[in-house]
């Protein structure tokens, strides 16, 4: 079951990411509320960390924990500040198009 968290984790991180990448490459073409579905998807990710380490807990594998713990912490904080820096960079991106085109 834990890699099955660890799994869908990495894939909504990987979407949160995604969507302001996607945002910034077309911005002729804005996608309507990518900020708040990417913003979504990187708590989604979190969320799922945090079932992970439960199911440690509840296993009482306290050698996985003490050996993830500080990593699955700073991954959190990296992906949350990357989400939010390429959400900045897709904005300024898409409404510069858009003030170009009036």
């Amino acid at each position: 079951m834990i890699v099955v968290f660890n799994l869908t984790s990495a894939v909504f991180a990987l979407i949160c990411l995604a969507l302001p990448v996607q945002a910034a490459l077309r911005p002729a073409k804005p996608m309507k509320n990518y900020e708040a579905f990417s913003f979504l998807f990187c708590a989604a990710a979190a969320i799922t960390q945090l079932m992970s380490i439960r199911a440690q807990a509840r296993l009482e594998d306290w050698a996985a924990l003490a050996d993830t713990a500080g990593m699955t912490a700073s991954l959190a904080v990296y992906l949350f500040t990357l989400m939010a820096l390429l959400n900045v960079l897709a904005i300024r991106r898409v409404r510069a198009a858009k003030s170009e085109q009036n």
